[in-house]
């Protein structure tokens, strides 16, 4: 016999994972035992409305910060490896660095341009499952013998 969805929801509304957890804990190892037993399991399930998958669009994202625009920009200005090594080299502890606002501001209005020349970017939204609730009382109908 085949339980159907909300019995079987009912079942776990019955028996939280807790409850299930601590059982399983006041076992004894290795040991084996009969059940014998009928339950009632009677009240209410209700599942609540989701949401599906929503796609939407974002503006597009530029990191002026990664390896590859650092070295095109040291490209740019003519610094190579021999100097780029003399001046990490004379760097104070990176505790002692200090942001430079105007420097900043480059990167913010530069990054914004080119965010705003990009088309947006479509993202997807993951839907959510209504949430299921179980209002159930569980009586013992048959205690049969357990050993």
């Amino acid at each position: 016999m085949e339980l159907s969805a909300a019995e079987k929801v009912a079942i776990e509304g019955a028996v939280s994972g807790k409850d299930l957890l601590i059982a399983k804990d006041a076992l004894a190892d290795g040991e084996t035992l009969a059940v014998d037993f009928t339950i009632r399991i009677s009240g209410n399930i209700q599942k609540g409305f989701g949401t599906p998958s929503a796609e939407s669009e974002r503006p597009a994202q530029v990191s002026l910060c990664s390896m590859t625009v650092f070295c095109a920009l040291l490209r740019e200005l003519g610094i190579g490896p021999k100097r780029l090594k003399d001046a990490l080299h004379n760097l104070p502890a990176t505790s002692d660095l200090q942001v430079d606002e105007q420097l900043t501001n480059v990167f913010d209005v530069v990054a914004r341009k080119l965010s705003n020349a990009l088309p947006p970017v479509k993202v997807t939204t993951p839907g959510r499952r209504g949430a299921v609730k179980a209002s159930v009382s569980v009586t013992r109908v048959h205690q049969g013998t357990m050993s």
